[in-house]
């Protein structure tokens, strides 16, 4: 095998390896979140250059995607259907993890999942990615009023979802 070869094969592999793990193909666990106390309040500019604070008095649903990603287009669906339920019970922030995505496909997934009028930031993306432990795509994480991760998981249900909110009312 070339050295040119085995170059491909090599760059083939870890492309390969990146999506499978960055849409969570690799592992079907969920892992339940850490109390840490340490996330901050953010602030962030949406897509619709309006102004978002999470949290911002009551609990919020923070959901990591990227408008490429397969297994996304369901979580982001059990958003929708969160949001719908409880819009009075906590705030919502979409985040687009990946910074190369034009703006047409992140409002393409907007309307796939289903709600055009859900909050979206895509900019400052991996600074909330980081300050909330998410490591992977297809990710929803709830935060309760003081900002602290009472729940951080991998595909989740709406109805996992729904009691996080719960929950997380409750702290």
């Amino acid at each position: 095998m070339s050295n040119r070869s085995r170059t491909i094969a090599l760059v083939t592999a870890l492309v390969t390896l990146i999506v499978l793990t960055g849409c969570n193909g690799l592992s079907g666990t969920h892992r339940p979140a850490t109390t840490d106390g340490d996330t901050k309040t953010a602030a962030r500019t949406t897509i619709d250059r309006k102004t978002v604070r999470i949290p911002d008095g009551k609990p919020a649903v923070v959901f990591f995607f990227s408008a490429t990603c397969g297994s996304c287009l369901a979580a982001g669906k059990a958003v929708v259907k969160v949001h719908r339920q409880a819009t009075d019970k906590a705030d919502f922030l979409l985040v687009d993890l990946d910074p190369t995505e034009p703006r047409t496909a992140i409002e393409t997934f907007r309307a796939r999942i289903g709600d055009k009028s859900l909050p979206m930031v895509s900019k400052g993306a991996a600074e909330l990615a980081q300050a909330w432990q998410v490591t992977a795509l297809s990710t929803v994480v709830v935060v309760d009023a003081a900002g602290t991760v009472t729940y951080r998981v991998t595909d989740a249900p709406a109805a996992d979802i729904l009691a996080a909110i719960d929950e997380a009312t409750k702290q």
